[in-house]
């Protein structure tokens, strides 16, 4: 992650805030793969259509769980509309892929979001015993 988190650094012109919390444990190669493809992806959205200064990245080490939190201070979107768009999970795939890898892993994603006010993305995946 925190390679990933460089690369991308080095690519923007924004700030990206990043840390990590709680017990470290080894995550299972699909949750890891999943965290890095819902950051990247949510690197390219905030810089492609939110007009971001800073992204704030955490990732939390649950006892039972893992937490990626995303958060910007871009234009935000109305997520409920953007749902029903006829373009999700078709145009606008990122946000939806993320969505169904998440749900692949009994995982849960919570977005908030509002216009002006930016986006904050949680990302909650159980541990793989």
């Amino acid at each position: 992650v925190q390679q990933l988190i460089q690369l991308l650094s080095d690519d923007t012109s924004y700030t990206i805030d990043f840390h990590i919390s709680g017990t470290l444990y080894r995550l299972d190669n699909v949750i890891q793969n999943t965290i890095l493809f819902a950051i990247r992806e949510l690197f390219v959205n905030g810089k492609t259509y939110s007009g971001v200064d800073k992204l704030m990245i955490g990732l939390t080490y649950e006892s039972n769980r893992v937490l990626l939190n995303v958060s910007d201070n871009g234009h935000g979107f109305d997520y409920g509309s953007f749902i029903q768009s006829a373009e999700y999970g078709v145009k606008k795939l990122g946000l939806y892929l993320i969505e169904k890898r998440v749900t692949l892993l009994n995982g849960k994603i919570e977005v908030e979001s509002e216009l002006q006010k930016g986006c904050s993305i949680k990302i909650y995946i159980p541990k793989i015993s």
